[in-house]
């Protein structure tokens, strides 16, 4: 693995790697409260094939986060995601997002006309249709910002591993699930905050009617037991033009750290084969 540090779209990233630059290039971008090492297994498994790249995204890890936070919109985000694979002259990747890091790899492909050979999209959503529902999560993400901020790193993630989405992560093996979260426990308050205020689920434009404008292969991965997400998944997979559906067993919402070995396999397969017809598993 190698680390990179650069500017872009005004702020300082820190990106990590795996594998060869000539080879192919995935992007992956990470969920809320992780950084880019939360892929290090997935990565490590496909970078004999491909090029890796896994930015820290705004607020997490190295990576600075929007300041001052109104002057950011979600969008801003994405043009300087966009602004980060220019400098790093990644051309045609295939890109994987996870989550928060779906809805930005989801916005990236539809906002910029730019090459992206495949699509990857984990436990993502489109976004809410009204416009009363998205002013109501931007106050709840505020409420939960604030929190984050004045009760500190611990107590937050404390909170946020006893939600719903999370029981089946907390099954797993405790050395692995202590060390997941020792990671995370060093995060910046404010960084969060930040990215709350600019990437949270109710900054995200709606977009489940623009996935019929997709031009590129899509596949979505949800887990069997990630029922609010996979119920999502299959609204969005109905629109998809070249859409594929694979639902991972035995996990949730938490595919990269619950099924690694079997994403990693599903990545592969979905990268190296030729475009195919739809397919729900």
């Amino acid at each position: 693995m190698n680390t990179v540090r650069l500017e872009a779209g005004d702020l300082m990233w820190r990106i990590r790697t795996w594998g060869h630059p000539m080879r192919p290039a995935i992007v992956f971008l990470h969920g809320f409260t992780w950084d880019g090492a939360a892929w290090a297994p997935v990565a490590e498994a496909l970078s004999d094939r491909f090029y890796c790249v896994a930015p820290d995204l705004p607020g997490h890890g190295a990576t600075s986060w929007p300041e001052p936070t109104a002057e950011w919109s979600f969008d801003r985000v994405v043009d300087a995601l966009l602004a980060v694979l220019v400098k790093l002259n990644l051309v045609a990747p295939h890109v994987v997002g996870y989550s928060m890091g779906g809805r930005l790899a989801l916005r990236l492909a539809l906002r910029h006309a730019i090459p992206m050979e495949r699509l990857v999209l984990i436990g993502a959503s489109a976004g809410l249709e009204h416009p009363h529902d998205r002013s109501d999560r931007v106050r709840s993400d505020a409420e939960l910002a604030q929190r984050l901020v004045s009760e500190g790193m611990e107590a937050f993630l404390d909170r946020w591993m006893a939600l719903p989405l999370f029981e089946t992560m907390r099954s797993l093996d405790p050395a692995l699930l202590a060390k997941l979260n020792a990671g995370r426990a060093n995060q910046h308050p404010g960084g969060l905050a930040a990215s709350l205020a600019t990437m949270g689920t109710g900054s995200q434009p709606y977009l489940l009617e623009a996935l019929s404008g997709l031009p590129m292969p899509t596949m979505l991965v949800v887990g069997e037991h990630d029922q609010k997400f996979r119920a999502i998944a299959e609204q969005m997979y109905a629109r998809l033009p070249q859409g594929r559906l694979e639902v991972l067993p035995g996990c949730g919402h938490s595919i990269p750290f619950e099924r690694p070995e079997a994403l990693s396999a599903l990545l592969t397969t979905f990268f190296t084969e030729a475009p195919l017809a739809t397919s729900l598993t």
